[in-house]
């Protein structure tokens, strides 16, 4: 009888142990997912939709090539506008607005692989004049390259950094966002600092270029920054028009218009990107349409290798410091010192050949100097003996 108490006031004891460790586990488990989810709205049917499209569409673009044409429009800039990215008044002076600026992108992507070529003018304010100018970026997986060649510097500059992604120069661009936009919307948006796990939809739908749409708001951060996402469901929920605003200001607005393709459906055709001051002035405008598209096609391996022309001033960005070289006319990279950086002048970016020929037509002139002196010399001669 004595046995059978306390058996079974030990099993009492166990199992009032049992329940209380059972209890604080599955408590502590409740607080862990509250707090994973914590901020997500509820899913819609919606955003189910958009998940899915904006998951699945870099598995079904593994290698692109866009061909566009880009205006460029500044406007007039005012002072004392507030940077929302350095928090106080700039002090740039009132410019006149540039004529527009044409030029030709090229943007390329192929299995993690980047490459953007831009060629065109830029607008100097200091001289009131066009400089033509030309910047290369790509990415091989491994390095960064970067190539800028412009005729208001008397040289050309590279720059390299060992990496195992792409520089904000050659994804961040402002031509760029609306290609990675389309390409992959989830990468791009959380690259720039919003939370798209924190995705809401807003119960109102908005029309964009007659279309109704759906508006998705995405906060960034902790900061005064928010995005508007446009997405039609007419072409699988891809964006149409992107907004962002900085303390309820809008700050950039970029339109998006697509064309059927059979490979994935939809690309890129047009796009409008916008760009307001603090003051809400619009101080940019850049326009671009495609001009050629290419998807899932091979790509050459030399889109995203950079070659530096001879005589360019590069930077070489490494773990211990940066390191200096020009590029030499052999393929390699000649050290120099920091003094020796930017010291090169445009007359000398030309290439061992061009040397060649100056020191050839220097040779040829002398050679014709003496053959002129020598005949000149036996005519007078032969009127003396005469």
């Amino acid at each position: 009888m004595i046995d059978s108490v306390r058996y079974g006031r030990t099993w009492k004891r166990l199992l009032q142990l049992f329940s209380a460790r059972f209890c604080k586990v599955c408590s502590i488990a409740f607080i862990a997912l509250f707090m994973l989810n914590f901020g997500r709205p509820a899913s819609s049917s919606i955003l189910v939709h958009v998940h899915d499209s904006w998951e699945n569409r870099p598995r079904k673009i593994r290698s692109f090539h866009y061909e566009c044409t880009i205006k460029d429009v500044r406007m007039v800039s005012t002072a004392g506008n507030v940077d929302p990215f350095v928090g106080h008044a700039n002090e740039r002076a009132s410019q006149e607005s540039s004529p527009p600026l044409v030029s030709y992108l090229t943007f390329s992507m192929d299995n993690g692989r980047f490459a953007r070529t831009s060629k065109g003018d830029r607008w100097d304010p200091s001289t009131a004049s066009t400089v033509r100018t030309r910047f290369d970026a790509c990415f091989d997986g491994h390095q960064y390259r970067t190539l800028l060649d412009e005729s208001s510097i008397p040289f050309a500059l590279g720059a390299i950094e060992n990496t195992d992604h792409p520089g904000e120069q050659l994804t961040v661009g402002t031509t760029a966002i609306p290609f990675l936009l389309s390409y992959s919307p989830l990468r791009l948006l959380s690259s720039l600092g919003y939370q798209t796990r924190r995705i809401v939809e807003k119960d109102v739908n908005e029309y964009h270029n007659g279309v109704e749409c759906k508006v998705l708001e995405v906060p960034r951060g902790n900061s005064a920054w928010e995005g508007l996402v446009y997405v039609d469901s007419s072409i699988d929920y891809l964006p149409v028009r992107f907004v962002a605003s900085y303390e309820d200001i809008l700050m950039q607005d970029i339109s998006m218009s697509y064309k059927p393709n059979e490979s994935v459906g939809w690309v890129v055709s047009d796009w409008e990107s916008k760009y307001f001051g603090r003051t809400g002035e619009i101080e940019r405008s850049v326009t671009g349409h495609v001009t050629a598209v290419s998807i899932n096609k091979p790509l050459e391996d030399s889109l995203f290798k950079l070659q530096f022309p001879v005589g360019s001033n590069i930077v070489w960005d490494k773990k211990d410091g940066k390191e200096f070289y020009i590029q030499n006319p052999n393929g390699e990279l000649r050290p120099i010192s920091r003094k020796e950086y930017g010291a090169m002048p445009r007359s000398g970016l030309t290439s061992s050949g061009n040397g060649r020929r100056r020191w050839f037509l220097v040779a040829l002139t002398a050679v014709v100097a003496a053959v002129l002196l020598t005949v000149v010399v036996q005519k007078r001669f032969r009127g003396r003996c005469s």
